[in-house]
């Protein structure tokens, strides 16, 4: 998975791909990372990513639905695994997000209980979307 990532990265030449550790409380099977870009995003930039996962097997599904104006994005799967790839700018600077989850690692996900107190927190929004 990480390293669809990177080359994903490297071929759009868009920055640094760094990995985020989301600690323990994260399903084992989850892998997020972000680049931060040097010039402001726009779906043509992020076009060679997306190709270029295309290329490595992940289908695109559908577009991300996102509320920050500045952001767009899409969902891609590939094998057992799904990948929210988002792009927008911050006043941190814009950023490309990797969000990914699935059942290849060996671990099912779990299951969604139906909504209660005990019900689990939505997918986070990036924090550098928000």
């Amino acid at each position: 998975m990480r390293s669809d990532f990177r080359e994903a990265v490297s071929a759009a030449g868009t920055g640094r791909l760094q990995f985020v550790d989301m600690g323990e409380s994260v399903h084992p099977c989850r892998v997020y990372g972000m680049s931060q870009a040097e010039d402001s995003l726009e779906p043509k930039a992020v076009e060679p990513i997306r190709n270029t996962l295309k290329e490595q097997g992940w289908q695109e599904t559908g577009e991300l639905s996102v509320e920050e104006p500045d952001a767009f994005g899409w969902v891609l799967k590939k094998n057992q695994w799904e990948l929210y790839l988002a792009a927008g700018d911050t006043p941190e600077g814009s950023w490309i997000i990797f969000d990914a989850n699935g059942e290849a690692c060996g671990v099912p996900l779990p299951s969604h209980p139906p909504a209660s107190e005990t019900a689990p927190p939505e997918r986070p929004t990036p924090p550098v979307l928000r």
